[in-house]
């Protein structure tokens, strides 16, 4: 990847790893969901957090990132070929995939993680990356098979700029996500 990496994708990419093996364990489905390797982690929240700063059809981008191999997903659409896991690619599809419950599938083909097509379902306790504006990041997971509710696992939040930059500030207290966020997050892995 040629962008400049994102520290907070690496300080916390082992932790979701190890927080995903925990509770896949945790439901005796150990072999059967895919825990999520921490340096994929790590390059879809880089990947992620870089495409939120955009703006595509004069909107943030708004789009939800699922870590899934297509034969995981019943309803789906194919792209072919897969798109590259980059910001500016990110960007110009949110605009067709902004909607809830529509995640674009994540996969590793050829040692790199590529954008292998849309989906409506996401496997128990697959890893979920939702960006919900500029610097808002929240990582998500399915319950069970027949919840649509994604509970939140962990958020991240770019660090406060100065107020003449507006690409990069913090969430607004009154946002129903900031007191679930400000409990996930330490201020040192979110650089606040």
């Amino acid at each position: 990847m040629t962008e400049t990496a994102y520290p907070t994708s690496r300080a916390v990419a082992e932790r979701i790893e190890a927080h995903f093996a925990k509770k896949i364990a945790a439901a005796s489905l150990t072999g059967t969901v895919p825990v999520p390797e921490a340096r994929a982690v790590e390059e879809i929240i880089n990947a992620a957090f870089w495409a939120s700063l955009l703006r595509e059809e004069g909107t943030p981008t708004t789009i939800s990132l699922a870590l899934l191999a297509p034969e995981q997903s019943s309803r789906s659409l194919t792209f072919d070929p897969p798109l590259a896991l980059d910001p500016a690619v990110l960007a110009r599809v949110a605009p067709a995939v902004e909607r809830p419950g529509i995640h674009l599938g994540v996969w590793r083909q050829h040692d790199e993680l590529r954008v292998w097509g849309i989906t409506r379902t996401v496997p128990k306790l697959s890893f979920v990356l939702e960006v919900f504006r500029p610097g808002l990041l929240v990582v998500k997971y399915r319950r069970s098979e027949t919840s649509t509710n994604l509970p939140t696992s962990l958020c991240s939040r770019a660090p406060k700029q100065n107020s003449s930059s507006s690409t990069a500030q913090s969430m607004p207290a009154r946002h129903p996500l900031s007191r679930r966020c400000s409990r996930f997050i330490r201020p040192q892995d979110a650089g606040i």
